[in-house]
C-alpha cells in the first residue's frame, strides 16, 4: 500500500481485504453514499464490493452513471447487466441528458454535447433513464460534465455527510497517485488519505487506490464476477 509519500508500505494483508475494510468504514461513517460508475473495469469492481457490503447491511447506495450516447454497445449492455443484478441495493441515476465535454477527435467541433436537442442521436435513450435535465434542480442547459458532477454531489448530499466512491487506482497515472500519495496538504476524512474533501461534508473515497491491474482481473476471475467484455 502507498504511504503519504512516494514509498510503499506493506501492511500484511491483501488489497481485497483492505478494500472491503475501507468500504465498510464508509458505510459506518456516512449517511449518504453513492458510486460514480463508468462501466469500466475499476468502477465495476467497486460496484461489486459496494453491493456486497450494502446487502450485508440491508442498505442502499446511489449509483450515478453518465451515459455519453456514443459509448460502445458492450459497455451499455454491461451497465444494464450490473444494474439488474444489484437493483435491490441501488438508487439509480442513469443520466441521458445534454452535457458538454472536450471533443479530441475533431478540429471543427472542440466540444461534444451528448444527447444534443435537435440532432439525430447515435442510439435511443434506454428505458428507465433520466432523460430530462430539469429532473435535477441544479441543471443548466448544456452544462459541462465537471460542473454536473460537482453540483450532483451537493444535491445528493442534501446537507448530510456524503461519500462518493470512485474506482481510482494510484498506479494509473501521476495525477491519480497524487490524489492519494502526495505530501501536499489536503482535507481528508478522519486522516484517511484515501479520502478527499470536495465540499462541505462531502468526500470522495478511493478504496481501490492500491490495487494493480492484475488484482482487478484476479478478483473478477476468482469470484466469477461480471465485467465489461470490451
Amino acid at each position: 500500500m502507498f504511504s503519504a509519500g512516494a514509498k510503499r508500505v506493506y501492511l500484511g494483508y491483501d488489497v481485497l481485504l483492505a478494500a472491503r475494510n475501507r468500504i465498510a468504514y464508509i458505510f459506518d461513517h456516512f449517511e449518504n453514499i453513492y458510486l460514480s460508475f463508468s462501466g469500466g473495469k475499476d468502477s465495476t469492481v467497486m460496484f461489486h464490493l459496494c453491493a456486497e457490503e450494502a446487502r450485508r447491511r440491508q442498505r442502499q447506495f446511489g449509483l450515478l452513471f453518465i451515459d455519453w450516447e456514443c459509448q460502445y454497445r458492450l459497455t451499455i449492455d454491461h451497465v444494464a447487466e450490473m444494474v439488474r443484478s444489484y437493483a435491490d441495493v441501488i438508487k439509480l441515476y442513469w443520466c441521458c441528458i445534454p452535457l458538454r465535454t472536450v471533443n479530441a477527435v475533431s478540429m471543427f467541433e472542440p466540444e461534444w454535447i451528448a444527447w444534443e436537442p435537435g440532432k439525430s442521436w447515435i442510439r435511443e435513450k434506454p428505458c428507465g433513464a433520466i432523460t430530462e435535465g430539469n429532473f435535477f434542480p441544479f441543471y443548466r442547459d448544456a452544462m459541462t460534465f465537471e460542473e454536473f458532477i460537482a453540483d450532483f454531489a451537493g444535491w445528493y448530499a442534501r446537507g448530510k455527510r456524503t461519500a462518493c466512491l470512485v474506482g481510482l487506482r494510484a498506479t494509473e497515472s501521476l495525477n491519480r497517485w497524487a490524489s492519494v500519495g502526495s505530501r501536499r496538504f489536503k482535507h481528508t476524512f478522519q486522516y484517511k488519505r484515501w479520502t478527499t474533501r470536495v465540499g462541505q461534508g462531502i468526500y470522495n473515497a478511493y478504496p481501490l487506490y492500491d490495487w494493480q491491474t492484475e488484482d482487478i482481473w484476479t478478483y473478477c476471475g476468482k469470484f466469477r464476477k461480471a465485467y465489461n467484455r470490451l
